[in-house]
């Protein structure tokens, strides 16, 4: 019987071994279940929790999902993810990821960092602004509107964003009554030196405008903005302000009949 070993180089016989290796291995990853994508983001995002899964490694779903931000458990509601397999290869697992829990909706292309750090591309995203009473008792309502381009964050800091937040239909709990506010927008950049440079408008009986910088790196703010608060708007809430916000009246005349002016300088850390 010929020796068909012969027949080969050695280096011919290794490319043909790597072939099949390579061979084999992809088809344990288009045959492998959706559990397999669930151990990758564990290992990759720990804070992310997955259940109910159904799919594919490659595209599948989770019926319940759940993130843990500091201290609070946060629900997604169902997931959806499409695995980029090129990512794999240059070990930046990346995906295209989609939620959907009530009026809470978010979808985002993540990238996995192999040292940790995250980015989100094209994170678009509708949030009840309820959602912010996890961290703080905010008496208010509306939706946050996030249409951020990029995101980055390292293990423990966020380290750019790019794009704008809307505070949308903002209202305000006063005794009884809910207030409506007005329409806000941030639009925010990250500059090369980690600062980030945010412009503030905003449309109502509580107008406002004006400027936020931050430094990412030692997590201090400067915000300068003027508001403009109708007459419309409740004396006592208007007066509150002066108080709530630290902002300084500008007029004081109430027989004009316009806005009520006033200055809010605040600088801080977070």
């Amino acid at each position: 019987m010929p020796d068909y070993s012969l027949m080969f180089s050695p280096r011919l016989r290794r490319g043909l071994i790597v072939a099949a290796a390579l061979w084999f291995l992809s088809w344990l990853l288009v045959l492998a279940p959706a559990a397999a994508t669930v151990r990758l983001l564990r290992w990759s995002v720990p804070q992310l929790e997955l259940a109910a899964i159904d799919g594919s490694f490659w595209r599948g779903s989770a019926g319940q999902a759940f993130v843990t931000v500091g201290n609070q458990r946060i629900a997604l509601g169902r997931l959806d993810w499409q695995l980029n397999g090129w990512s794999l290869l240059w070990l930046h697992p990346s995906a295209k990821i989609s939620s959907e829990w009530g009026e809470q909706i978010v979808t985002t292309r993540l990238r996995v960092n192999p040292l940790g750090s995250v980015r989100l591309h094209e994170l678009r995203a509708a949030l009840p602004v309820e959602l912010l009473k996890i961290w703080a008792p905010l008496p208010a309502r509306g939706t946050l509107a996030l249409n951020l381009d990029a995101v980055d964050f390292s293990r423990t800091t966020l380290q750019k964003i790019d794009g704008s937040i809307d505070w949308r239909r903002a209202q305000w709990q006063w005794g009884d009554r809910w207030l409506a506010l007005a329409d806000y927008q941030l639009n925010v950049a990250t500059h090369n030196d980690g600062m980030v440079a945010g412009k503030i408008s905003g449309a109502g009986d509580l107008a406002a405008t004006g400027t936020l910088t931050a430094n990412l790196e030692t997590r201090a703010y400067d915000l300068n903005a003027q508001l403009s608060a109708s007459r419309a708007l409740p004396q006592e809430f208007r007066d509150s302000l002066v108080f709530l916000l630290r902002a300084q009246p500008v007029n004081t005349d109430a027989s004009a009949g316009g806005p009520v002016v006033m200055k809010l300088q605040r600088t801080g850390s977070w």
